[in-house]
């Protein structure tokens, strides 16, 4: 099974920068802005705006199933 590495940079509503990668199945680059919103609001952080560009395609690599 392989995912699809998304590097990912955030600026906050406190204007902290976060970076990140969202793992997604391949062929999935559309959700990765949203994947990346929903586990910034399910730790509590809301970001200033989160863009298409700012979830760049990095690598693929094998994932464990598990």
């Amino acid at each position: 099974m392989n995912i699809d590495v998304f590097d990912t940079h955030v600026t906050t509503t406190t204007g902290k920068r976060l970076h990140f990668d969202v793992l997604l199945p391949p062929g999935k680059q559309q959700l990765a802005s949203e994947y990346a919103r929903e586990w910034l609001d399910s730790i509590g952080i809301r970001a200033e705006h989160i863009q298409q560009e700012s979830c760049v395609y990095c690598h693929s690599q094998a994932a464990d199933p598990d």
